[in-house]
């Protein structure tokens, strides 16, 4: 079985990859998620950013009417790479990262347009998973969305709200785990890089987190645990390659807008895996 994982599409989709899929028989597409384009976005939330809490609200930044505008034209962003997806007949498995706008996002923001889910929903090909677990009979696919957002993540304090939502991302791991059926592959998809890897270390001068580990410490925490055979990532457009965690294999799939992405190929009870830019 040849496996493609691909992510961060930002609302492209690159023709170096068209061409791969098109040539090679490729059974599955594993996405990471982030489908949308958030460049303006994020330039403003940069700029305007307090660099001693690391957060800003964009929304004060500008007026609502520009506002309405650019999240409109987010949403809009995330369609060109879901129809090229499910334009080639191949069965796509994909979770969310933390620039998708789902039905949450959308309801939240009061905004009568599409949404990742009502995109996914109209697909011939493709399967979104907020957490899921997959047996492919040679292969077992853990699949987790989402993004637990820095206030989780370096909250200078613990209180009943951050354990509350630490509390319930554990529950969903613990729930697509307990699902694992012993001496067959597993491989566990999601967004956000492990903690104090290489692929969670920042490298970009215009981030005011420059040099520091930005990763996920409860996803480190179920791989050093549990120790799938491959646990693939994204959100960490600069640091496509692998690590390893006890026995696990880790991988960042890399920056798909850019034409980076990952092979899997499944033979037996053995992973090979191929990173391409």
């Amino acid at each position: 079985m040849k496996i493609l994982v691909i992510g961060d599409l930002h609302g492209d989709f690159p023709e170096n990859v068209k061409d791969f899929i098109k040539k090679e028989k490729v059974d599955l597409i594993l996405s990471t998620g982030d489908f949308a384009n958030f460049d303006n976005y994020r330039k403003i939330k940069f700029e305007k950013m307090d660099k001693t809490k690391f957060s800003n609200k964009v929304k004060d930044s500008v007026n609502n009417e520009d506002y309405n505008k650019m999240i409109n034209e987010i949403i809009k962003s995330m369609e060109k790479p879901l129809e090229v997806l499910d334009s080639f007949n191949i069965p796509v498995y994909t979770i969310y990262g933390n620039l998708d706008y789902t039905n949450y996002e959308v309801n939240k923001h009061k905004i009568r347009t599409n949404s990742l889910n009502r995109i996914v929903k109209k697909s011939k090909n493709i399967k979104l998973f907020r957490e899921g677990y997959v047996d492919l009979g040679n292969l077992q696919i853990l699949l987790l969305s989402g993004y637990r957002k820095n206030a989780l993540k370096y909250a200078p304090k613990k209180t009943k709200k951050v354990d509350r939502l630490n509390k319930g991302w554990r529950d969903r791991l613990n729930k697509i785990f307990s699902q694992v059926k012993p001496n067959k592959p597993v491989l566990f998809l999601f967004h956000d890089p492990p903690k104090d890897t290489k692929l969670d270390l920042i490298n970009n001068p215009n981030s005011p987190m420059n040099g520091k580990h930005v990763g996920d410490e409860i996803n480190r925490e179920f791989i050093e645990k549990y120790q799938p055979q491959v646990a693939v990532c994204g959100h960490m457009h600069e640091t496509q390659g692998t690590d390893k965690i006890g026995k696990s294999l880790v991988i960042n799939a890399g920056y798909g807008r850019v034409g980076q992405f990952l092979i899997l190929d499944i033979k037996g009870g053995n992973i090979k895996y191929e990173l391409k830019k």
